[in-house]
């Protein structure tokens, strides 16, 4: 259930450098951010793997989703969220694991899109405009991560722009999660 925010701060001009598997996906949409000067941030978002494909070790799965807040109060609208899902694939569609910054040589990503409708996979609810992502994984230990559930996830790291302030927005709605602000 998401409840409906006055304020939140926005993310843009995001380019993402890599699209790591994670243990902690589990986390949600949790975003990371560490302040620069300048008005830009390095980040890293959590989102959850909604399908998996033992034979043919394709795992599919959210990366971000608009007009979310995240638990440190941020949120990137569709726009922005299509932007840095092309930036990504016109730069590389590198896929890591646990943030390595080192391509894994066992991932590809397959399918990288934005929803253009609210829809459904397998029962989980996909809102439009959220950014999702396949990756086909040859490499054994990896596939086995996901299989025992130590690899729940997407999460996109890069760098971007965020708001000093935070915007008035009455249709960000924040997302529920286990996890404290910090």
């Amino acid at each position: 259930m998401k409840e409906s925010l006055k304020k939140a701060y926005e993310i843009t001009d995001a380019k993402i450098n890599f699209v790591s598997l994670v243990d902690k996906a589990a986390n949600k949409r949790q975003f990371l951010l560490k302040k620069e000067d300048g008005g830009k941030a390095v980040f890293t978002s959590y989102g959850r793997i909604v399908k998996a494909d033992a034979e043919n070790h394709y795992v599919t799965g959210i990366v971000y989703e608009p007009l979310a807040e995240d638990s440190h109060g941020n949120f990137m609208t569709e726009e922005e969220i299509t932007k840095a899902a092309y930036w990504f694939a016109k730069n590389g569609d590198k896929v890591d694991l646990q943030h390595s910054f080192e391509p894994l040589d066992g991932a590809t990503v397959v399918e990288n899109w934005i929803a253009k409708a609210d829809f459904e996979i397998d029962g989980e609810a996909i809102q439009k405009g959220t950014w999702l992502m396949t990756v086909e994984v040859a490499d054994e230990s990896v596939w086995e991560g996901i299989e025992k559930g130590e690899i729940t996830g997407f999460s996109m790291g890069g760098l971007g722009n965020y708001s000093e302030e935070d915007v008035d927005l009455d249709n960000v709605s924040k997302q529920e999660t286990s996890e404290k602000k910090g």
